[in-house]
């Protein structure tokens, strides 16, 4: 969107500045929902004719999601903030709402004032570092308002914004759609309202949003996903690897390098053989999007349910007969791993290797294979 125009006026409501990153702003390099900031006409009201000023400009802040997450004049201050559930149903902040509860009410002129007087960060509004009598004024202002926040409140009146979720463009009217563009998505049940337009292109579900797996997806369009969460993902494995190859434990042979053991870990870690990894980065395989496809699912998958050690020793878990793996080693040697139940764990025996026990972390993808 590049501006909103009333009936048949001349000049525009309100105009948008996207980021448009690559061929003089015509790439691809930007997500194409992605807004730097909002110029909008308050004269006459939202209905009333426009007089060619607009007087208004806010900043928009959004997240990896693409998610406006906080809202900034042209002086530099936040004017509200936004969180989100998984499937978009916003819950709206504002400077006066210091409790963080949806409401502007005196206990939070009460929280704000205790926070002032005992110099607490939690009252610099204005994000300078220090809290001063600009913060009282931010504060003050924006308790006048007292503008009703909490779930479904995406905006203060007076600033009317309509883009939240992923950057779609909210209902003004109906807070739970927003218009993305050839269907219209339902933030409470977390689906699209209308059938997908291409058909069965994405599983059996015609209304089924993003595989249901919306902190790593998006669908700017509602026909086609975009995976904004796998390039994390990815790194979170390269960490993951890392920590694991710097184990003594997990250096399987006398004198396997480092980056060996980090070759096999990110193979094992993309369901694929190191055979398989050194001939999709040399090229020589013929369908490296088989191959990519298949790492979104078991990296996108698991690096969200795990934390990057917790990955690790799901990967000693799923992968038994990995010659790199643990296995169990002669009782004389100093904490013995020991396999369990579908779970590798540490048994003491005298000083133990710097590892803890093996948590049990179920292995559910979010990312459907071939959806990212």
């Amino acid at each position: 969107m590049v501006g909103t125009w009333r009936g048949t006026d001349s000049e525009p409501k309100e105009l948008f500045v996207n980021h448009q990153a690559g061929l003089a702003g015509h790439g691809g390099s930007s997500y194409i929902d992605t807004v730097a900031l909002r110029d909008k006409d308050s004269t006459n009201g939202w209905t009333g004719t426009p007089d060619g000023t607009r007087e208004q400009r806010h900043y928009y802040a959004q997240n990896w999601r693409a998610d406006v997450s906080a809202i900034v004049d042209s002086s530099g201050e936040i004017q509200e903030w936004d969180k989100y559930r998984a499937y978009g149903v916003p819950f709206l902040l504002t400077p006066a709402d210091h409790t963080k509860d949806g409401a502007v009410a005196k206990a939070d002129n009460d929280s704000f004032a205790a926070d002032y007087a005992a110099g607490n960060l939690r009252a610099d509004l204005n994000k300078s570092g220090t809290v001063t009598t600009a913060d009282q004024t931010i504060f003050n202002a924006s308790y006048a308002k007292a503008v009703v926040g909490g779930r479904w409140k995406l905006s203060a009146p007076d600033i009317a914004n309509r883009k939240g979720y992923a950057g779609y463009e909210h209902d003004g009217d109906l807070p739970e759609l927003a218009h993305v563009r050839h269907r219209v998505l339902h933030f409470g049940l977390g689906r699209w309202t209308r059938r997908d337009p291409l058909g069965y292109v994405d599983g059996a579900s015609l209304t089924n949003y993003v595989q249901n797996a919306p902190l790593v997806n998006v669908d700017p369009t509602g026909e086609t996903l975009v995976c904004v969460g796998c390039g994390a993902c990815l790194i979170a494995v390269g960490l993951s690897c890392g920590a694991l190859c710097l184990e003594q434990p997990w250096w399987d042979t006398p004198g396997e390098g480092f980056g060996m053991c980090m070759l096999n870990c990110i193979a094992a870690a993309l369901g694929m053989s190191y055979d398989a990894l050194m001939g999709m980065l040399t090229g020589t395989l013929p369908t490296p999007e088989g191959l990519a496809m298949l790492a979104c699912d078991f990296v996108c998958g698991r690096c969200l349910h795990t934390s990057m050690r917790d990955f690790g020793r799901w990967l000693g878990r799923t992968f038994p007969n990995i010659p790199w793996l643990p296995r169990p080693v002669a009782p004389s040697v100093p904490g013995v791993l020991r396999p369990g139940p579908g779970i590798w764990r540490i048994t003491p025996i005298g000083p133990t290797f710097p590892l803890p026990s093996f948590p049990q972390v179920p292995a559910i993808p979010i990312c459907r294979f071939g959806m990212c």
